[in-house]
């Protein structure tokens, strides 16, 4: 097997959680399957701890990383492959893109998220008009469009990607407890994400005053604000590290992904729930998006639409502990069978050594004809 190159520019280091799990955590397996991939973020640590701490946009330094990321593209001729995180230059046309694709070189570009939105949705009617097609043409530009559900695909399709692989966010679970934990003490409902996803679980705060009444239950929510509070629900937050996170949520009975019915939120990988289910919890979820496709009903969680559901589903698993216990160990089982990185690594190798494949046959892969990639389809059952 012959070894390629791959130029992969991710938006964030690996403090960055998006950059993290679908970029660098790949990197030792797709060594021993002979791609060699050098990273180029195109923020350093700095910019993100002022981004998520204090909220703050260094201007001067976005356009600084932005020059030093044009300098960089020069090189990537050299390469098999250049592997973008969603868009090289944010808030630019996709003129690089599309003249890069034009010289030859083959991009892979990847999304875990609903970054269209961010343009096609922008209230300003000049701006929307100019920008709302950019991601479409990144990705009818892209050699392969790697994508984390079948929201994200679909919008492929209609761009006129010519190849799709659904790739999903997954964890390494060598990491995780392999044991199922037996949390003692008050029942603890857990939630993790950032003050930018906050509003989801607030979408739910309505149904958690009546689940903590009586004192045996509250809300373990990791890397909320400080302003977080329910009336009439004790709620404890945990500041977010990735040293700890994997402990904190291990102490909870139960984990819960609410969304919001929302364009962005059917364009969410689900993430929380991997993790939940990683740690063998049970888990109660909106059935909406990729969360839909995660889950299980019955067997590796429930799922809720309404406050009244959301009430049921929390009292249900935690008045039966066999019923919750037998829910996690399914979940987990899940993901390890296909959201693990152990099971999804061989996928996304065989999908970059598609896109750098230049031979005649590489032809017949492509998935342009509206099949929306079936050649690299859903690991999930």
């Amino acid at each position: 097997m012959q070894r390629i190159r791959v130029l992969c520019f991710p938006r964030y280091t690996a403090s960055g959680p998006s950059s993290r799990y679908r970029f660098y955590q790949f990197l030792p397996g797709l060594s021993d399957h002979k791609i060699d991939v050098t990273l180029f973020p195109l923020h350093e640590d700095d910019y993100v701890k002022e981004l998520y701490v204090n909220h703050n946009r260094d201007h001067v330094k976005f356009a600084l990383a932005l020059a030093k990321r044009m300098m960089l593209l020069l090189q990537a001729r050299n390469f098999d492959i250049v592997w973008i995180a969603g868009e090289l230059f944010p808030w630019l046309p996709s003129t690089m893109e599309n003249a890069l694709s034009r010289l030859g070189v083959r991009l892979v570009v990847d999304y875990d998220d609903a970054l269209f939105h961010r343009y096609d949705q922008l209230s300003n009617p000049v701006l929307r008009t100019v920008y709302r097609k950019k991601i479409d043409r990144v990705m009818a530009a892209a050699s392969l469009v790697v994508v984390g559900n079948d929201y994200l695909a679909e919008r492929a399709t209609v761009a006129g990607a010519k190849r799709i692989a659904r790739i999903p966010t997954v964890i390494d679970l060598s990491k995780y407890p392999s044991v199922q934990p037996s949390p003692a003490g008050e029942f603890t409902v857990g939630w993790i994400g950032s003050p930018v996803t906050q509003s989801a679980l607030e979408s739910i705060l309505p149904a958690l005053p009546a689940f903590c009444a009586g004192g045996d239950g509250h809300i373990s929510a990791i890397g909320a604000s400080e302003d977080l509070s329910v009336a009439g629900c004790r709620v404890v937050r945990i500041p977010w590290t990735e040293e700890t996170e994997i402990g904190d949520l291990s102490k909870c009975h139960v984990g819960v992904m609410p969304l919001i019915g929302d364009a962005w939120s059917r364009g969410k990988c689900g993430f929380k729930l991997i993790q939940y289910m990683g740690c063998h919890l049970p888990v109660v979820a909106s059935p909406i998006g990729a969360n839909a496709q995660i889950v299980v009903p019955g067997e590796t969680g429930l799922f809720a639409s309404n406050g009244g559901e959301w009430l049921d589903g929390l009292c249900r698993l935690r008045a039966d502990e066999a019923y919750r216990r037998r829910l996690g160990a399914a979940g987990r089982i899940r993901v390890e069978r296909n959201y693990s990185l152990e099971a999804v690594l061989p996928r996304l190798a065989a999908a970059l050594r598609s896109a750098a494949d230049r031979s005649p046959r590489s032809v017949g892969l492509s998935a342009s004809n509206g099949s929306t990639g079936r050649d690299f389809d859903s690991i999930a059952p």
